[in-house]
């Protein structure tokens, strides 16, 4: 008999701010552009930075046991254990 185990991945991320220039092109930074262009506009773009746990990991040192919680007035909690 197996054990069945929902699949998760708990990720770390990052919110990385792009500068779109007159020009067209995407910078990262103000300092890439300066003096070539002037800002169109602006948007963040998330990147992936580490993956801490999921259900097909082996490493001791994963994520275990999440728990996602939807309460009624709304909120959103998720805790899980991470042995070291």
């Amino acid at each position: 008999m197996s054990i069945i185990k929902k699949p998760y991945e708990i990720s770390i991320w990052r919110d990385k701010l792009i500068y779109i220039g007159k020009d067209g092109n995407a910078y990262d930074s103000l300092y890439d552009m300066s003096g070539i262009t002037t800002v169109d506009y602006q948007y963040y773009d998330e990147e992936r930075l580490a993956t801490i746990g999921s259900d097909v990991m082996t490493s001791p040192a994963r994520v275990v046991n999440p728990v996602f919680k939807r309460n009624i007035n709304g909120t959103e909690t998720l805790t899980f254990d991470m042995y070291y």
